[in-house]
């Protein structure tokens, strides 16, 4: 009788042992697959995660190619009755379309701030020209504030900006428009500076000093 039940108690032993087996690789194979799921979600969350820096990349690609052309003309007959009055042609010359802010620039209606940069030409003449035009303060843009032009489109403006910078007669002067140009989202738009030179005749004020 002891043996049989010494026999049974053996048994169960090893039953348990391999229950105890059977339970550690069970919960081993749970964190597996938990652990498998896991790296997955991490992976799908970082394919999902690629397009938007390509989106991100791909938007200040499209600003860095803009690329416009600036010309400036002087109406020579207007110069001969005293004023000076230019003629401001942009020139889309991207594949991408550019909106940009008009304010302060020479595509105004009227001159709002100092865009010009103008000076004499000759040593023997006073340096830059002073700004005595109006300088217009405004609330943040709105989207009818800008200027849209399509690939390969262009804009012209006529501006008279006699009484916003102080000429003299028979002088001798260079003008030059640097900017800034700022697109809709407030990135600068670099461009080749255009530059003119014009003298000024006996229909403009005479200077009592050096100005």
């Amino acid at each position: 009788m002891k043996s049989y039940m010494r026999v049974i108690s053996n048994v169960l032993v090893h039953s348990n042992l391999a229950l105890n087996k059977l339970a550690v690789l069970g919960l081993f194979a749970i964190l597996v697959a938990c652990s498998g799921d896991s790296t997955l979600a991490q992976s799908d969350r970082a394919k999902n995660a690629t397009p938007k820096n390509d989106t991100a990349k791909n938007n200040r690609a499209t600003s860095d190619m803009i690329s416009i052309d600036i010309s400036i003309e002087l109406d020579p007959q207007q110069l001969e009755r005293g004023h000076v009055v230019i003629s401001t042609t942009l020139k889309n010359t991207s594949t991408d379309r550019l909106i940009f802010l008009p304010w302060g620039t020479p595509f105004e209606t009227k001159v709002t701030a100092p865009f010009l940069k103008i000076h004499h030409r000759t040593a023997d003449e006073p340096g830059d020209v002073p700004y005595v035009g109006m300088m217009l303060k405004r609330a943040a843009p709105v989207a009818d504030d800008y200027i849209n032009l399509g690939p390969g489109r262009s804009i012209k403006n006529r501006l008279d900006i006699t009484e916003s910078y102080r000429f003299c007669e028979n002088r001798s002067y260079v003008l030059i428009y640097s900017g800034p140009l700022f697109q809709n989202d407030f990135s600068e738009i670099t461009f080749s500076p255009p530059t003119i030179e014009f003298e000024t005749g006996q229909a403009f004020s005479a200077c009592t000093s050096a100005k």
